[in-house]
């Protein structure tokens, strides 16, 4: 007897991420990033945005009670010469401060900056730069370093891999993570 269909119910109704959900982070971050580009000091190095993580990969899954779910998106910027790492999550920090909707909801992490929203979830802004030596990187505030990343390739990669297993790798993804 094929118990497919309950599997599916299981990952449909208690694992992946309901799609008025996805639609409510699409609009967060449509908004999130239509501020950077209207503030007056950063908008100006504002290139583009672009999903990443499990967004990005859609193994994003459904938050476990108590918790909230995530989705993280790369600010692109260009290049200020002078500037270090940390000085990327700076402005990007104090953009969204400086902007009355965000004020009072963003935190400063390691490599992001977090907006948490009332209803279960939070964005990870990601300053993402292509450095004058063609360098891809995101910024460590910690160390004030840069850090190596090639999102694109990454992307592509779980695509061909998922491909190759018609599918079931992200299924797999997120039924793991949601077993953790």
């Amino acid at each position: 007897m094929k118990l497919t269909h309950y599997f599916d119910a299981f990952m449909n109704n208690t694992v992946n991420l309901a799609d008025y959900k996805l639609r409510s982070l699409k609009t967060s971050v449509d908004a999130l990033y239509g501020a950077l580009q209207a503030d007056t000091e950063l908008g100006p190095i504002v290139e583009d945005m672009d999903p990443q993580g499990s967004w990005a990969q859609k193994t994003i899954i459904k938050q476990v009670e108590g918790k909230e779910f995530d989705a993280d998106f790369m600010i692109v910027l260009t290049e200020q010469e002078g500037w270090t790492p940390k000085q990327y999550i700076n402005a990007v920090f104090n953009a969204l401060r400086r902007n009355g909707n965000y004020k009072d909801k963003v935190k400063k992490k390691n490599r992001c900056v977090r907006v948490t929203y009332a209803n279960d979830y939070h964005v990870d802004i990601v300053p993402f730069l292509c450095l004058s030596t063609g360098r891809q990187v995101i910024c460590n505030a910690e160390t004030d370093e840069w850090e190596d990343t090639d999102p694109d390739e990454f992307t592509a990669w779980m695509k061909r891999r998922d491909d190759t297993a018609k599918g079931n790798l992200r299924r797999t993804i997120r039924l793991m993570k949601y077993l953790r």
